[in-house]
């Protein structure tokens, strides 16, 4: 094993551990609160910007304030009402499964993270690298990761290189094809 299966075993492990602290629930409210915050900034930030009685302050500010507000608000709103089911679910006596499945996406999130570290080694030509041929972990990863590649936009997926799957990925691009 190389640096870099240990790295893949440390971010699955904290994140897994992460899940498994906080819980399904409160991991899907956070994640919850994170988009819908986002999605809510950008449909209603203009509108709040507008609706501040803000006179004599510069129009880049007033949005700002306006775009901020409507994310924080959201942003805590739905982190309350996350609190408020996971106590729910502590009180109903499911701790053990809200932490076990918040371990398993724990697992998926830090799956996700490595797969788009991998793509950016791919990005960045570490695949050349003597200790990533020889890491256990690279070669399922890079097969993944080349799957995915034939999602991105053809200018970035051409970026994306993996020294010893380039055969995978041209059976991949012919069987997406």
């Amino acid at each position: 094993m190389t640096a870099f299966d240990y790295i893949v075993i440390t971010v699955l492990l904290l994140s897994g551990a992460l899940g498994l602290w906080r819980g399904i629930i409160r991991e899907v409210f956070a994640l919850g609160a994170w988009i819908l915050a986002i999605v809510c900034m950008m449909l209603f930030g203009q509108a709040m910007a507008n609706a501040l009685p803000l006179a004599n302050t510069p129009s880049w500010l007033k949005l700002l304030t306006g775009y901020m507000l409507v994310f924080v608000l959201v942003f805590v709103v739905v982190s309350i009402i996350g609190f408020l089911f996971t106590k729910l679910v502590q009180t109903a006596g499911l701790t053990f499964i809200d932490r076990a499945l918040g371990f398993a996406f724990g697992m998926l999130r830090g799956g996700l993270i490595v797969v788009l570290l991998v793509l950016l080694g791919g990005a960045a030509g570490l695949s050349n690298n003597e200790w990533w041929k020889q890491s256990a972990s690279a070669k399922p990863l890079e097969t993944f990761a080349a799957i995915l590649r034939n999602k991105f936009p053809d200018a970035l997926a051409s970026k994306l290189k993996f020294a010893r799957h380039e055969r995978v990925i041209k059976e991949v691009e012919l069987c997406a094809a």
